[in-house]
């Protein structure tokens, strides 16, 4: 199978990517965010799930996992603060897969505009 989607793609090489591979290259980004989301609910929220909670439920990697804010918690389950340096080095991980999101949907918001243009020039010749 044809991957395109790697966590590092620079701006530059996301441009010259044709309308087609950056359809791929979105949809590869949003399994791998959700994909790691999914990581992270399951090593942090075993309990309750975030991801299952509803549209509106903001997804575990908008939490902060700093092990001060969990001091409690790691005072009752010491595996907590282990789970947590996880936890943020996943969050991480979806900071780097959004950011190659965002640059492909905006290449793509600008392939599409541009063809567009390109469609109603020829409708009017």
């Amino acid at each position: 199978m044809y991957k395109i989607f790697d966590m590092s793609l620079p701006d530059a090489y996301i441009k010259e990517l044709s309308s087609l591979e950056l359809t791929l290259l979105i949809e590869e980004a949003k399994a791998e965010h959700m994909r790691l989301e999914n990581e992270i609910d399951s090593l942090m929220w075993r309990d309750s799930p975030r991801l299952e909670m509803g549209p509106n439920m903001p997804l575990p990697s908008e939490y902060a996992y700093d092990p001060m804010l969990y001091s409690e918690e790691i005072e009752d389950d010491p595996t907590m603060e282990q789970r947590l340096r996880v936890a943020k080095e996943l969050a991480e991980k979806v900071g780097l897969v959004l950011a190659v999101l965002g640059s492909a949907q905006t290449q793509r918001a600008k392939v599409l505009n541009l063809e567009a243009k390109v469609e109603r020039e020829r409708e009017r010749a």
